[in-house]
């Protein structure tokens, strides 16, 4: 699941429930079912750590990341965004050399786990809340990356 794009479509002017939402945007649950937000009412769309959270004029829900399968808008023009808000400082990068870490707090734990799930590496941001975990060091194949409460799945070619 991007967080990122769920922290982008914060602010999005519209909200409705019903199945047959046309411009909007949709949340495909892993069960199947589907749930539509118009854009001609006022919602917000944000998360938590676990959550996807909508809010909106009729409207307060809330989507375990874990049930959401897919977001998506159902027209190729997009209109209607109000404004966009970061709500977060903290950005994982991945690059060519390996992964770019900054915005977290000063000595944030940082555990990369191989694809067993052992213990690889364990470090910490440094004092200004960054952290370059280099290709080079990282073992090859699958590493899961967590930093604080973050989490990413990294391959290692």
């Amino acid at each position: 699941m991007n967080k990122k794009l769920i922290m982008m479509l914060t602010a999005l002017a519209a909200l409705s429930q019903g199945i047959n939402a046309a411009n909007g945007l949709w949340l495909e649950k892993r069960d199947g079912s589907r749930t539509g937000y118009l854009f001609d009412q006022n919602v917000t769309i944000s998360y938590t750590y676990a959550d996807i959270v909508v809010t909106g004029t009729d409207v307060s829900a809330k989507y375990p990341f874990n049930d959401v399968k897919r977001i998506y808008f159902d027209d190729d023009v997009i209109s209607g965004i109000e404004a966009v808000t970061t709500l977060s400082s903290q950005q994982i990068h991945i690059m060519d050399n390996g992964v770019s870490l900054s915005g977290f707090d000063a000595t944030t734990p940082v555990t990369v786990y191989d694809f067993s799930g052992r213990i690889v590496s364990q470090t910490a941001t440094d004092a200004n809340g960054s952290l370059q975990l280099l290709r080079n060091t990282l073992p090859p194949g699958a590493n899961i990356i967590k930093v604080g409460k973050s989490t990413i799945k990294y391959i290692n070619k």
